[in-house]
């Protein structure tokens, strides 16, 4: 906790709503109703933070690197009523509305007798200092990150065609980045 207090429960994370949950003791799930007052959340070997109005960001596997890989995730939802032949039709008017709402108040619109396509999407930020300093993961945030080394760090995200839209890339570099003997600025 932000109050410096530490609370043991079992947690979740879930991408349909890409919100934190925690597990009651009855087993039901409850989302956090102030995730502003939670400093970190561990849960199986990431790191979640919450950034007030934006969302919860996990920093995967957890190190004590000097610059981090933070990944937030979006979900968003797309009604697609069914047509004639009961094919889904993106074209066709939409109606009978129903809602779903989490726990930041922001509402989904649901819509009978149509299918939704969920699709979830990532997006990649390093982080250098506790939470604080935050920026979107590019091969010029990492350069400027590591300006004493530029040239060392653009020739290894070439050998290894490093792809700054995935993870594993992204994860690879800053392991050269924080653990060769490239001194950050």
């Amino acid at each position: 906790m932000k109050d410096g207090k530490n609370i043991t429960a079992k947690m979740n994370f879930t991408l349909v709503t890409c919100d934190m949950q925690f597990i009651g003791p009855k087993g039901d799930t409850l989302s956090l109703s102030e995730p502003e007052t939670v400093d970190s959340i561990y849960l199986q070997g990431s790191v979640f933070f919450y950034i007030f109005k934006k969302g919860y960001f996990q920093i995967p596997n957890d190190s004590l690197s000097p610059v981090r890989l933070a990944v937030f995730r979006k979900t968003s939802y797309e009604p697609v009523k069914i047509g004639a032949m009961g094919v889904p039709s993106h074209s066709t008017a939409i109606d009978n509305f129903a809602t779903i709402s989490d726990d930041r108040a922001n509402t989904k619109e649901l819509i009978l007798n149509v299918d939704i396509y969920v699709s979830n999407q990532s997006s990649y930020y390093f982080l250098e200092k506790k939470y604080a300093d935050i920026v979107a993961a590019s091969k010029s945030s990492l350069l400027r990150i590591f300006k004493n080394n530029q040239d060392q760090i653009e020739e290894y995200i070439k050998a290894n065609k490093i792809n700054f839209s995935k993870e594993a890339d992204l994860l690879k570099a800053l392991q050269f980045c924080n653990t060769s003997s490239i001194p950050k600025s």
